[in-house]
């Protein structure tokens, strides 16, 4: 329990809203280390970007959208609205307005996944 109450107070240090992720998994702690889990191991990320380098708007909607639930469900608040912004983009099929966007997406999640490698 001291490993999940570390992650937390880092992660709530960094902006995130953990208290909202964890009613998100219906007030369990272990389901929220779960989801934490993943996005330690999640290779999403990378994914979107070799989709936003291929130019294939379709794969970088699918896999924005998939980080925007992963995110949601975890509190991580800044990162989704990203995330959402880059889905929104590629929905419309504007990728060059993306890579900040994305570059933006990798330090949070970089940041997000420290903080639990880290513990």
């Amino acid at each position: 329990m001291r490993y999940l109450n570390e992650i937390i107070n880092r992660l709530e240090k960094a902006g995130c809203n953990v208290s909202y992720g964890i009613k998100m998994h219906l007030g369990r702690e272990g389901f929220y280390m779960k989801d934490l889990q993943q996005l330690y191991y999640d290779d999403t990320l990378s994914k979107l970007g070799r989709a936003i380098n291929k130019g294939n708007s379709k794969l970088c909607y699918q896999y924005a959208t998939y980080l925007n639930n992963l995110y949601a469900g975890l509190g991580f608040i800044t990162a989704y609205y990203v995330s959402d912004s880059i889905a929104e983009h590629a929905k419309r099929g504007r990728l060059s307005d993306i890579y900040s966007l994305y570059d933006n997406l990798c330090n949070l999640h970089e940041r997000y996944v420290s903080i639990i490698k880290a513990v």
